[in-house]
């Protein structure tokens, strides 16, 4: 599999996004993440067993809120294109994941 390097370099294009991802390392499984519209969050993977105090939320519970954002998005979107009446709008998501690596929903 050949990877290729895709920069927008400040350049904004709705079928494109990208983000850089630092290892933290003196913080164990911690992580910054930077986006493409400049905007950082610190993820930290370290498990629930160790009663280390984590940085920001877990990579997982990242991704799931962006899936459930992205359906709200195009919900509200969609609903606000017929009628501007919409005032409130929630969602809230479960994410099962499996119990073997890769720990997938």
């Amino acid at each position: 599999m050949q990877l290729q390097h895709l920069s927008l370099r400040g350049k904004v294009q709705i079928n494109h996004t990208e983000c850089e991802i630092k290892w933290l390392a003196q913080n164990g499984l911690a992580f910054k993440g930077k986006t493409g519209s400049n905007h950082t969050i610190t993820l930290d993977g370290t498990s629930f067993d160790d009663h280390a105090v984590r940085l920001g939320p877990r990579p997982m519970e990242v991704f799931l809120v962006g899936a459930i954002t992205c359906t709200l998005f195009d919900l509200v979107s969609g609903i606000k294109e017929i009628t501007p009446d919409l005032h409130k709008c929630t969602a809230n998501g479960i994410g099962k994941r499996s119990e073997k690596k890769p720990r997938v929903f």
